[in-house]
């Protein structure tokens, strides 16, 4: 082999290994990301049985759907997780919204608090003393019933209220005993 060519070879050897190595620790183009929260504000119309979202940026309704033969619903939202509820007879669906339809309609008895944050759903049904938090994506299956769907919490008064915060985190205030119940992911912490 000529040296001329020895030369060649190792020249295009090592532009190729200094390209490889640059692309290897190169962070990459940074990539938009984007927020899909249009933030939308879901209204209630009670005579119609109807639900609305009310669009900021634009300054209008734009959707609307029917929900129930019902009068009595009441609509709670966290983010792009929007659900539906009947206080009268502890019914809750969720909602799909940009097809403005509703899912499958979960009917807990009449003194269910359902609330909502953080992603997380708390279902509390004081009339079998069970606290539940599942994920907003795990809604649609959700059946007290089964043991796919274990409660967190159990052996709670009748009287007793629940509520998520923001951050998914679950509150159940026992007053029989004064307590407060913390619970996330899993797990409950009586205080």
């Amino acid at each position: 082999m000529k040296w001329h060519q020895a030369l060649s070879v190792g020249l295009v050897a090592s532009l190729s290994m200094g390209l490889v190595g640059l692309a290897v620790a190169s962070e990459g183009m940074p990539v938009a990301t984007v927020d899909m929260n249009d933030s939308g504000v879901w209204v209630t119309n009670h005579s119609i049985q109807h639900l609305g979202r009310f669009n900021h940026s634009a300054g209008q309704i734009d959707g609307i759907s029917y929900v129930t033969e019902v009068t009595d619903f009441d609509v709670i939202q966290d983010r792009t997780s929007v659900f539906v509820t009947g206080p009268d007879d502890g019914s809750f669906v969720q909602v799909n919204p940009p097809n403005l339809t509703l899912g499958i309609q979960q009917l807990l008895g009449s003194s269910t608090q359902v609330s909502l944050g953080g992603e997380m759903v708390g279902i509390l049904v004081p009339e079998q003393g069970k606290f539940w938090m599942i994920p907003v994506s795990s809604v649609a299956g959700f059946d007290p019933n089964t043991e796919v769907f274990p409660p967190i919490v159990e052996d709670l008064p009748h009287n007793a209220v629940s509520s998520v915060g923001f951050d998914g985190t679950g509150y159940v205030v026992d007053p029989l005993t004064s307590t407060l119940i913390t619970v996330w992911g899993g797990g409950y912490l009586r205080s």
